[in-house]
């Protein structure tokens, strides 16, 4: 977990890449053509209709080492971890052996660590 916030703090500091003209457009049709509104439009709404689009807006402050894509990332981690947390509570209700209990209680307490970590 340790490792993967390291690379996190490692890629927080490139730059995003910019995103490429629709294909066909000339370098000066860039701004100005009907296909690039529509290409930013489209961006828009997939954006609007994105799983974690209820999700409040992120603010970043000035200096850290992290970018949005970084929270949403752990967002989408902390929801992970959460189904993993929900399926192992589901183990004694399905009569699972001991032994599988045990692993499913493991695991439980493994992942809601990681939960409050990433939150």
């Amino acid at each position: 977990m340790f490792g993967l916030v390291a690379v996190l703090c490692a890629c927080a500091a490139s730059t995003p890449a910019p995103i490429p003209a629709p294909v066909g457009a000339a370098p000066s049709e860039k701004a100005a053509s009907p296909a690039s509104a529509t290409t930013a439009a489209a961006t828009e709404t997939a954006h609007q209709h994105h799983e974690m689009a209820g999700m409040p807006p992120i603010t970043i402050p000035a200096g850290v080492l992290y970018t949005e894509a970084d929270v949403r990332f752990m967002q989408g981690m902390i929801a992970h971890h959460a189904q993993a947390v929900h399926m192992t509570r589901l183990a004694s209700a399905a009569g699972a052996s001991a032994r599988v209990l045990r692993l499913a209680q493991k695991i439980d307490l493994s992942q809601a660590g990681e939960i409050v970590l990433m939150q």
